[in-house]
């Protein structure tokens, strides 16, 4: 795909996750610092989450999080990071759709800032610990051993880092 069938395909998503939600947490578009309302600023806090576990498991690798494959290098932010998270969004995305869907986050768990929502101490211990709990979690899988989500972050975070390594540099 190019960037323009990316791109149709995250608005896709979005506007999928948007149709099963309740509607007071139903968006009009991705929004970030600060969210324009409440899903967004659960789901920015979730990925934050998902940010630091990543970083951690690409350092753990050995790997440089601050020089990526797919985002650009800019500012001094690990694009590494940016880059790998991407396989994980959609358990963050998981998460916070079970806790709107059954309410155990609601309008009292948020909290306005100057142009937008942020995400209330209230909703960070719900959304902290159902997360967690989630990383905890091992997944039934077939004909391997099984891992919870957080070692499969780790360990994958490893089997990119013996791919670099044994990258045949001549091909470059």
């Amino acid at each position: 795909l190019d960037q323009n069938g990316l791109l149709l395909c995250w608005y896709l998503y979005l506007q999928m996750i948007n149709v099963i939600l309740p509607p007071e947490f139903q968006f009009p578009r991705r929004s970030r610092q600060p969210a324009e309302d409440f899903y967004n600023a659960l789901i920015n806090y979730a990925y934050g989450m998902l940010y630091g576990i990543c970083e951690g498991a690409l350092r753990r690798a050995g790997l440089d999080p601050y020089i990526g494959f797919l985002h650009k290098e800019k500012d001094g932010n690990p694009v590494l990071v940016y880059d790998f998270i991407e396989a994980y969004r959609p358990w963050a995305d998981q998460v916070c759709v079970y806790l709107c869907r059954e309410g155990k986050v609601g309008p009292k768990d948020f909290r306005p800032v100057d142009k937008g929502i942020w995400l209330g101490s209230s909703g960070k211990t719900i959304l902290i610990q159902k997360m967690m709990d989630f990383l905890d979690q091992t997944p039934k899988t077939t004909g391997r051993k099984n891992f919870t989500r957080k070692e499969q972050i780790f360990r994958e975070a490893k089997e990119l880092q013996l791919l670099i390594a044994g990258w045949d540099q001549s091909i470059v």
